[in-house]
């Protein structure tokens, strides 16, 4: 995300959304307060970034259920409506933050270290409350801003299933990783 801001855990899922800005790294929730003590406005979305790349549904085709819908709409009838999250389900929390769902916990990242050659290990922190015990296979989402788009990737925790107090994800560098190769350019 070379013009990123952040870094957001999923309360539900111990999901995590990271937006970064190059140096130094500022960490909060949109409008909220960074390390530096600093609001951060974030970007907004944008009406042609993909929401669901299974059906590759952009975020402007769904938008408008939500201004017609004359009930509060719920998480089934939303994807019911949009065919958005029918698939992998990996949309799902960018599904519930345009229902209005608060679903995001500030986090920061407070190492990066090398775990190979190809490969390095990102720890982030919660700034509120401790982290639930995560479960073996459990996986968190990433979020970036890069190049102007919302991009957002899954990782595997390599955390221990009963660490509390942070998150750890191992990521590999891919040759044609668009979302790896920024995360690798973060120092």
């Amino acid at each position: 995300m070379t013009k990123c801001l952040i870094n957001k855990i999923l309360n539900v899922h111990n999901s995590i959304k990271t937006w970064f800005k190059p140096s130094p790294i500022s960490v909060g929730i949109k409008s909220k307060l960074t390390q530096n003590v600093q609001a951060v406005n974030f970007p907004d979305y944008n009406d042609d970034d993909i929401l669901c790349h299974c059906m590759m549904i952009k975020r402007g085709e769904v938008t408008p259920l939500l201004k017609i819908s004359h009930k509060n709409m719920n998480m089934d009838d939303f994807i019911g409506c949009s065919g958005a999250g029918s698939v992998c389900t990996g949309c799902h929390p960018l599904l519930l933050e345009m229902l209005g769902h608060d679903i995001w916990t500030p986090v920061k990242i407070i190492s990066i270290e090398k775990a190979s050659e190809y490969a390095k290990t990102f720890r982030f922190e919660s700034k509120g409350e401790a982290f639930h015990p995560a479960q073996a296979g459990q996986h968190i989402i990433v979020q970036a801003y890069i190049h102007g788009i919302w991009e957002l990737r899954r990782y595997t925790l390599t955390t221990a299933a009963e660490e509390i107090l942070y998150r750890e994800i191992t990521v590999q560098r891919e040759a044609a990783g668009k979302f790896s190769d920024w995360l690798h350019k973060i120092s």
